[in-house]
């Protein structure tokens, strides 16, 4: 019988995705996989989100890839590294969520692996806080390169990013395209011309087509310019959306809500983060549209002063300028300062972020601006960041002395010197005292893995004489991280604590569990990858209408109807021959 002739909306599945990024396609996969019908709409005419545009580094605790190589952890070692990394405040809050995620990410790593084309590898970096429950190794990992290809009809749509994706992220490390570009091209030339002939990408571009791949193998619909208007309720549940056009589309089980931050809502986010930011590193249409639509269904709204914080060169991204999210203030002969020209942190500490983004009690930021205080010496550690450099005329100030560049950036040149003495004493001594730059495991990992005893890598003056430079090292956003609060399942709760039926939330459209103090480098995409499979293991054991075997045709564009019923068809075949596509 034609749906439609039975129910009031002009569709219905049993899940409905919003947003195309690492939780969102997590979550449709994973659903999918339950025997459960999705859809996933996509506002915006590219796919991938903010996910495609990242390095994939991938944050999961307890991986089988780890205990393959006889890496101990479990669980609940997780869970002990959450709550000392993170505290007792947002433990109160998070605790539930955090021992989920701790639980979750094994399984949900094993599942992506075997639905999708993707391959996974651990990366060398240890977790960034000692504390109780962190491991040197193991939790991070990020896939291998992949030809864009798998991600089928959407192959051309996949965002592009701003990083050079022709790397992989283990690239990163060895033979690290930063520091040594001309050694890279000469160890990787046959290997980065197949990838380059192959349209073949590492980092969120493997990612999103291996996820995106893996998704439409078991028959989810996907639809890119499809804006949600409203979500429709009855009795109090969240019954489906309205879309702009005035079509509605219902869901049995669920609508997840994954549609990214709000940073590029301009009055939300000046609201929640005065003070400079840099650069914003997102695609424009993570403008809060999914924080509205919960808003509208009654959802608690939380951690919305949270945000992935984290320096960004300067380039351009559709025509507009925009943020490289890398790590270019870390380096010998170079420091950063406050407004009032004191250190405030370690400028190795993997949170600087965390510290730019520090409050007071009147909500003003208690560290902006910020500026890194270098010589020439800093700058030639990386050759590619001339050219970026270039990309914001006015970005690099440089002076012939520290008295000269301190008036041209507003600070105090009496207090900018003390500060360069300072700092200058402790590398002559080998040792900082006031922030321990370079001693703790991270910080040594991030310098050259230096022993002691030996000079501490991360230390290295400024000189005596200019010339000297100054460029901003204020907040740059790679996705705010507040929204509807969420309990452990991802079902989305309203302001008396009560989940809203039919609603959920994951990503950084949720209410962040982490928030701007991350536990690693691959504590974005992970944990996200994390929720969008709990919430599709909680619609999956909802009780309601059984789910749908067979979902027909996606009524979209010709095009994708062909590619569906292909898709379908052979996804049997084509989850056989995965590993020897890897292979």
């Amino acid at each position: 019988m034609n749906k439609q002739a039975v129910s009031p909306m002009n569709e219905e599945f049993d899940v409905i995705v919003l947003g195309s990024g690492a939780a969102g396609m997590t979550c449709a996969l994973t659903a999918a996989t339950e025997g459960l019908s999705v859809v996933v709409l996509e506002k915006s005419r590219l796919v991938g989100g903010t996910s495609a545009m990242s390095g994939a580094g991938t944050w999961v605790p307890a991986n089988h890839l780890a205990a393959a190589e006889g890496i101990a952890d479990s669980p609940d070692e997780a869970l002990a590294y959450y709550e000392n990394a993170l505290g007792p405040e947002l433990g109160n809050r998070f605790r539930p969520l955090w021992k989920a995620l701790a639980d979750a990410a094994g399984p949900m790593l094993r599942l992506v692996e075997a639905e999708t084309p993707l391959t996974f590898a651990i990366t060398p970096e240890p977790d960034p806080i000692d504390v109780p429950g962190a491991k040197r190794r193991g939790r991070m990992v990020s896939p291998l390169a992949l030809p864009r290809r798998h991600a089928g009809p959407f192959a051309k749509r996949l965002r592009r990013s701003t990083l050079p994706h022709l790397f992989t992220y283990h690239d990163m490390f060895s033979p690290n395209p930063w520091k040594r570009p001309v050694r890279t091209v000469l160890s990787m030339g046959p290997e980065l011309l197949r990838r380059w002939l192959t349209n073949s990408g590492g980092q969120g571009s493997a990612l999103m087509a291996g996820l995106i791949g893996g998704a439409l193998a078991r028959g989810v619909a996907i639809r890119p310019e499809t804006t949600v208007r409203a979500l429709t309720k009855a009795g109090g549940r969240v019954t489906g959306v309205t879309l702009a056009d005035g079509r509605t589309i219902g869901a049995r089980r669920g609508v997840l809500i994954a549609t990214g931050g709000f940073e590029w809502d301009r009055d939300r986010y000046a609201r929640h983060f005065p003070g400079q930011t840099d650069w914003l590193c997102t695609p424009d249409t993570n403008a809060g549209g999914g924080l509205a639509l919960a808003e509208a269904a009654g959802a608690a709204l939380d951690q919305m002063e949270e945000a992935n914080v984290h320096p960004a060169l300067p380039t351009r991204y559709e025509g507009r300028a925009h943020g490289m999210p890398v790590a270019w203030h870390v380096g010998p002969n170079g420091i950063i300062v406050n407004g009032q020209a004191q250190r405030f942190a370690s400028e190795y500490d993997y949170n600087l972020g965390d510290h730019l983004n520090r409050r007071g009690a009147d909500g003003q930021p208690l560290n902006l601006p910020a500026w890194v205080i270098c010589d020439g010496r800093f700058l030639r550690q990386s050759r590619p960041f001339a050219w970026y450099a270039l990309r914001a005329p006015g970005w690099v100030r440089k002076a012939p002395t520290l008295a000269a560049l301190a008036g041209q950036i507003g600070l105090d040149p009496a207090a900018l010197a003390a500060t360069v003495a300072r700092f200058n004493g402790h590398c002559a001594q080998n040792r900082d005292p006031d922030f321990h730059r370079g001693e703790p495991v991270w910080e040594r990992f991030r310098s050259g893995n230096w022993k002691d005893g030996e000079t501490n890598a991360a230390l290295g003056g400024i000189a005596d004489r200019g010339p000297y430079y100054a460029m901003p090292v204020n907040r740059s956003i790679l996705g705010t991280k507040g929204g509807p609060r969420t309990d452990a399942e991802g079902r989305v709760l309203d302001t008396e604590g009560e989940a809203i039926g039919g609603l959920y939330a994951a990503g950084n459209a949720m209410a962040n569990p982490i928030g701007t103090r991350a536990i690693g480098a691959g504590t974005t995409i992970g944990p996200h990858m994390t929720m969008g499979f709990i919430c599709a293991k909680s619609m999956a054991a909802r009780m309601g209408t059984p789910p749908a075997t067979d979902p027909g045709p996606d009524p979209g564009s010709a095009r994708d109807r062909t590619t569906h019923a292909t898709t379908t068809a052979g996804s049997a075949g084509r989850r056989t021959d995965r590993k020897a596509i890897k292979a």
